[in-house]
């Protein structure tokens, strides 16, 4: 699994990467982060010699049916791990890859076991439904 978190690190005024590498091993407690999730690839390949329309509808329909899972996921624990809202974009690396974003709410300690700690159980629990 490839994702990204950014903590909601409090406001940087000089040089932005090491001050950010710093706030990272501090264990300051902060508010709130973004965690961004690979969400569903859109399986409609550029094929030179064409494909059939059956083809298209069925890898869309593969595609709705990950993107409604993953609406329904969020419906059922947006309160339990504090999700503040998503939202979807392109994946900058592959135009037909889908992800998520979810603004996280919660306190959290930085450092590399605390955040680990602290997402932890938001991300077995996606494992656990078959989202990841």
């Amino acid at each position: 699994m490839a994702g990204y978190f950014f903590p909601n690190y409090p406001k940087i005024r000089t040089d932005r990467d090491s001050e950010a590498l710093k706030l990272a091993k501090s264990h300051s407690v902060v508010t709130g982060g973004r965690l961004m999730l690979p969400m569903v690839r859109i399986d409609v390949p550029d094929i030179e010699n064409g494909q059939s329309l059956e083809d298209v509808i069925g890898n869309f329909a593969s595609s709705i049916e990950r993107v409604r899972a993953w609406k329904e996921w969020y419906e059922s624990n947006k309160v339990k791990y504090h999700i503040q809202e998503y939202q979807v974009y392109t994946a900058r690396e592959d135009k037909q890859m889908l992800s998520i974003v979810f603004k996280l709410s919660s306190q959290f300690m930085l450092g590399t076991k605390e955040v680990s700690t602290f997402l932890a159980p938001f991300l077995e629990n996606l494992s656990e439904q078959g989202m990841m």
